[in-house]
C-alpha cells in the first residue's frame, strides 16, 4: 500500500490539497462570472457609453473595494460568533461588542463611497447606481432559488412526505 502510494505521488494531504485548489478555482470562476455580469447589468442599467463606463468602472472598482472589506471584517465577526457557540467559555461581549464595532465600520464605508460616488458622477447616476445594485443583487438571489447559486451554496434537502 505505501509503494503504491509513493509510486503515485499522492497521500492524503495532497488529494486534500487538490480539493481545496479545485474548490479555490471554481470560487474565482464564480467571483470572474459575477464580475462579468455585473459589469454587463450596470453599463445596461446605467446606459453608459464606452468612454463613461471606463472612467465608471476605474472609480466603482476603487470604492467597492472599500465596501468589501469593511463587509469581510463583518463576515469574520459573524464567523467568530458562529465558532464561539462551539466553545466552552466563549467571550460573547468581545465578539458582540467587535461584530457592532465592524457593522458601525461598515455603515461609515457605505456612506463614504455614496459621497464619492456623488462627487464623481452627481446624484442621478449616484441613485441609478444605487438601485442598479439593489436590482443585480435580487436578480442573483432568485438565481439562487432557481438553483443556479455559486460553489458554496448547499440546498437544504426537501422532506420527503
Amino acid at each position: 500500500m505505501a509503494v503504491s502510494i509513493l509510486a503515485s505521488g499522492q497521500n492524503s494531504r495532497g488529494t486534500e490539497n487538490g480539493h481545496q485548489k479545485e474548490n479555490q478555482c471554481q470560487k474565482e470562476d464564480w467571483k470572474e462570472r459575477m464580475k462579468a455580469e455585473k459589469k454587463a447589468f450596470f453599463e445596461q442599467e446605467l446606459m453608459l457609453s464606452e468612454e463613461k463606463a471606463e472612467k465608471f468602472w476605474k472609480a466603482y472598482d476603487k470604492i467597492s473595494q472599500k465596501q468589501w472589506l469593511a463587509n469581510k471584517a463583518v463576515m469574520d465577526c459573524r464567523i467568530a460568533l458562529e465558532k464561539a457557540r462551539k466553545t466552552e467559555g466563549a467571550d460573547y461581549k468581545t465578539l458582540v461588542d467587535n461584530l457592532m464595532e465592524a457593522e458601525d465600520k461598515l455603515s461609515k464605508a457605505n456612506n463614504a463611497a455614496v459621497e464619492e460616488l456623488r462627487k464623481r458622477f452627481g446624484d442621478e447616476m449616484t441613485a441609478k447606481l444605487l438601485v442598479a445594485e439593489e436590482r443585480f443583487r435580487r436578480n442573483q438571489i432568485h438565481k439562487l432559488n432557481r438553483g443556479k447559486g455559486g460553489p458554496d451554496v448547499q440546498r437544504p434537502q426537501k422532506p420527503r412526505n
